[in-house]
C-alpha cells in the first residue's frame, strides 16, 4: 500500500505532531513535497499544476499490525483538525459510499470522538462472525 495525500495547503508537520508517531498500526508515515508536472499521455494538466504541494507518504510496514482504516481516519481527522477551512466532505457525500455509512463523515464534520467510531468496528465485526455461521459450509 501506497498513499499520498498531498495539497499546496497541507502542513504535514503539523499533522505529523498532532499524530504524534511516524508509524499507525504497521502503516509508516513521512512527510514529502510535490512539484505536479504535465506528463504527455499521462497527466497533461494535472491538478496544482508547477505548483508547490506539501503531503504525506503513507507506506505499509507491517502486514500483521496494519490497520489501514484505522490509519486514515486517525489521518483524516487530523487533517481535519489542523486545516478546518480547507477539509470538507464532497457535497455528493462520496465519503459515505466509501465508508459504508454517514459515520464517518458525521464525526468529522462535528469533531467528533473518534474512539467511538473505532470501537463500533469491533462490535460490527462481531456482529458480522456470528451472523454468518449458519451459512457457513465448514464450520
Amino acid at each position: 500500500m501506497l498513499i499520498e495525500i498531498i495539497q499546496p495547503w497541507l502542513k504535514p508537520d503539523k499533522i505529523m505532531e498532532e499524530l504524534g508517531q511516524p508509524l499507525i498500526n504497521g502503516i509508516g508515515i513521512k512527510t514529502i513535497q510535490f512539484k505536479p508536472e504535465s506528463i504527455p499521455g499521462k497527466s497533461k494538466w494535472p491538478k496544482y499544476l508547477n505548483e508547490k504541494c506539501n503531503g504525506l507518504f503513507l507506506n505499509l510496514i507491517d502486514m500483521q499490525k496494519s490497520n489501514p482504516l484505522n490509519a486514515v481516519v486517525r489521518i483524516l481527522q487530523a487533517i481535519q483538525k489542523i486545516h478546518p477551512d480547507h477539509f470538507s466532505v464532497l457535497e455528493s457525500h462520496f465519503l459515505d459510499n466509501l465508508y459504508g455509512s454517514d459515520k464517518l463523515r458525521i464525526m468529522l464534520e462535528s469533531n467528533g470522538n473518534l474512539e467511538i467510531l473505532i470501537d463500533s468496528w469491533a462490535e460490527d465485526e462481531n456482529y458480522f462472525y456470528f451472523g454468518r455461521k449458519p451459512y457457513l459450509i465448514y464450520p
